[in-house]
């Protein structure tokens, strides 16, 4: 019997049926679904990251600071043989020269430097700065005829009388302002007592060598010595520095104040050193610190103004943040405001900055991090707080 062959067509035809039939049983579109999860999880997309608004830098327009003032405008400076001093740096000068109309000698002027031995008194560093002043037309507060501090060892070991101690006073003070008036016509002022009121609760005459060997009466002495030398339109203060906070120590010196001008003693001013930070003084309170000096018919100086970061700031850093050159030029125009609107024109000694650069501020030799100030940097560029002191001068008549 002979075997049955399918065509091949047909085989193929059947395969084909048959893959049909299997589609059609499964839906029969020939569509394959994919089953979706009930809860689908959905990635966000990451929005991008804001980019910083950088903080705007003030321009600074002043181009002479003490023009704006109807008061002096000055600035401590070294001289001698300091590495900053004012004589050799071509730099210092032209900010000097551009913004102030005075200066106090930082150091030059001091007893240790002044009268380094009993009977010996050199004045040459001194009268080169003087020397400059003069050719530049500035004006000069003398800074400082008595203190307890950077004066000579002879000074601190004097060993004589009551009597002696008195006349020996009166040689040191008279010398040395007598050279100055004598040589010089810009000498406009003097710090003639320099810090003799202790701090704290009290605040009792210190005990300095001038008050032990001369006796409590020294101030006055010193004063109507002063006087002698200087003339009459020399301005004399009385110099402190912690008085700005208005309270106890503010107090005994106005006291001391009270009976100087009842004993016709010769005093014109009071003198606010301004060591301050930007925490303190409140404004408000600094504003009645002198206002009580105004009412004893006054003047008021605030004679070496610096503005050091915030007492809660500990940060070690070596420039100002933008935002920080904002709040100290901020602080500067308050500061400087609180002034003026305290103090009529009549009563303004004047306001001195303590140091040209931050370079050159004390303040950053003593505390053991980098401080910013004063009115410029290192390098010589004015900061925003140089606007922010002439923008007082310029809103607060």
């Amino acid at each position: 019997m002979k075997a049955f062959i399918c065509p091949p067509l047909a085989v193929k035809s059947a395969v084909f049926a048959f893959i049909l039939s299997v589609l059609a049983g499964c839906g029969g579109s020939g569509k394959t679904t994919v089953p979706v999860p009930e809860n689908p999880v959905v990635t966000p997309t990451p929005a991008p990251e804001p980019t910083p608004t950088p903080v705007p830098t003030p321009e600074i327009t002043v181009e002479h600071l003490h023009s704006l003032a109807d008061m002096p405008i000055g600035v401590a400076v070294e001289a001698g043989g300091a590495i900053n001093s004012i004589l050799t740096s071509a730099p210092r000068q032209a900010i000097v020269e551009a913004h102030f109309d005075t200066v106090t000698p930082e150091n030059i002027m001091k007893p240790f430097l002044l009268h380094p031995q009993q009977d010996t008194y050199d004045f040459g560093d001194a009268d080169d700065l003087m020397d400059y002043t003069v050719a530049q037309g500035l004006a000069v507060h003398g800074h400082v005829l008595i203190w307890h501090a950077q004066q000579p060892d002879w000074i601190n070991s004097f060993a004589g009388t009551q009597t002696e101690w008195q006349a020996m006073m009166d040689d040191h003070i008279v010398t040395i302002v007598e050279h100055f008036a004598q040589n010089y016509d810009n000498v406009v002022s003097w710090d003639v007592v320099n810090e003799a009121f202790l701090d704290g609760g009290g605040s009792q005459l210190r005990d300095s060598v001038w008050r032990l060997g001369v006796g409590d009466d020294y101030i006055a002495r010193a004063f109507t010595s002063a006087r002698s030398a200087a003339g009459a339109n020399v301005d004399l203060y009385y110099n402190d520095y912690g008085m700005e906070n208005n309270g106890s120590k503010l107090n005994s010196i106005l006291a001391m104040v009270d009976d100087l001008q009842a004993s016709a003693v010769p005093i014109d001013g009071i003198g606010f050193q301004m060591h301050v930070n930007m925490d303190y003084p409140d404004v408000g309170t600094f504003k009645q610190a002198l206002a009580k000096v105004v009412s004893r018919g006054l003047k008021v100086k605030l004679t070496e103004m610096d503005v050091a970061r915030s007492t809660l700031d500990t940060d070690r850093i070596s420039q100002l943040t933008p935002e920080m050159q904002l709040a100290l030029a901020d602080r500067y125009k308050a500061l400087v405001n609180a002034y003026l609107e305290a103090v009529p024109a009549v009563s303004r000694g004047g306001i001195t900055v303590w140091g040209i650069t931050d370079a050159d501020s004390w303040l950053n030799r003593n505390t053991s991090r980098l401080e910013f100030g004063v009115l410029f940097n290192s390098d010589f560029t004015p900061k925003p707080a140089l606007q922010g002191f002439a923008d007082a001068l310029i809103e607060t008549p």
